[in-house]
């Protein structure tokens, strides 16, 4: 009895999700669809990060030694460039 009843939660489960994202898509509207050159015009006009340096090799240091690098970022876009997340690797 558990069984079916764990069988059938899931099939329940699958078809609220499956109809869930079936419905989430969103279609703009006709003629409001942009066409190949405004995007292209809107990419041209985007952000873009030119780093002159994309890797710096430290020399050997001792342990809990603070080592600093400063990475130059250059914006070449015509939009402000946000930076939101930084990982160092």
């Amino acid at each position: 009895m558990y069984k079916k009843f764990k069988i059938a939660i899931h099939v329940v489960i699958l078809i609220v999700l499956t109809a869930a994202f079936g419905l989430a898509g969103t279609v703009a509207p006709s003629g409001q669809t942009p066409s190949a050159p405004e995007i292209k015009a809107s990419l041209d006009k985007a952000p873009k990060a030119v780093f002159p340096q994309l890797k710096f090799e430290f020399d050997p240091v001792f342990e809990g030694t603070e080592i600093i690098h400063d990475f130059v970022v250059e914006n070449t876009g015509e939009a402000p460039l946000v930076i939101k997340n930084i990982r160092p690797d």
